[in-house]
């Protein structure tokens, strides 16, 4: 299944451009200081995203602990920095994206997924075979992998990448990270081929499934 194959990314870690290549699995962090389980802060219907995205009802987000940059200016600190939030199973955050659609949002939206793919990818895969019928929207810094949002393709219906630098310098001294510009770049353009891809499959009339697999 595509979700096992994400999931030996945490083995040698390289989920993220930072490819620390410690093992998640045994309790070993790199700089984003999570293991391979999945620390959520809150599970929420949202109303503050964009408007076509909100519309009645909301998205429904589940706002990930930590990050994979260390920005001085987060608006969200305590989740990204200081790691607020609680370690679920996979079986858990799916049964929350039960309830958010229960509750009737238009999405579920992952808010900072890009250093837990792996994780919600299995947890989206229980979700799908509890009835999980809505779209997914992957609301990232744009600091990601291509390889890794390649196992995607297909799955994420709406890609959010809030892309912040144009130099490398002022990344590394604001936000703590190396290559900024270029891995941002290659992730954005990964992000846009999957959605003309997609495009072009639904203007065919092609059904698209949403399954991890």
């Amino acid at each position: 299944m595509r979700a096992e194959s994400a999931y030996a990314l945490y083995h040698e870690c390289r989920v993220c451009p930072h490819r620390c290549g410690i093992d998640r699995t045994r309790n070993e962090t790199g700089f984003c200081r999570q293991t391979d389980q999945l620390f959520v802060s809150s599970f929420v219907q949202h109303f503050g995203e964009e408007i076509p995205l909100t519309g009645t009802r909301g998205v429904g987000n589940l706002f990930i602990t930590s990050c994979n940059m260390r920005c001085d200016y987060c608006q969200n600190f305590q989740i990204s920095q200081e790691r607020h939030g609680t370690g679920h199973s996979f079986e858990s955050v799916a049964e929350e994206m039960i309830k958010l659609q229960l509750q009737g949002v238009h999405y579920i939206g992952w808010v900072s997924p890009s250093h837990v793919v792996p994780g919600l990818l299995k947890s989206l895969s229980l979700a799908r075979k509890k009835g999980l019928r809505i779209p997914i929207i992957y609301n990232s810094n744009g600091y990601d992998s291509p390889q890794t949002l390649k196992l995607l393709d297909g799955i994420i219906d709406v890609y959010l990448p809030d892309l912040k630098y144009a130099e490398d310098a002022t990344a590394r001294q604001y936000s703590h990270v190396k290559n900024y510009v270029e891995s941002s770049r290659e992730a954005v353009l990964e992000m846009y081929r999957q959605d003309r891809k997609s495009t072009r499959l639904n203007s065919s009339h092609t059904d698209i499934s949403r399954m991890p697999s």
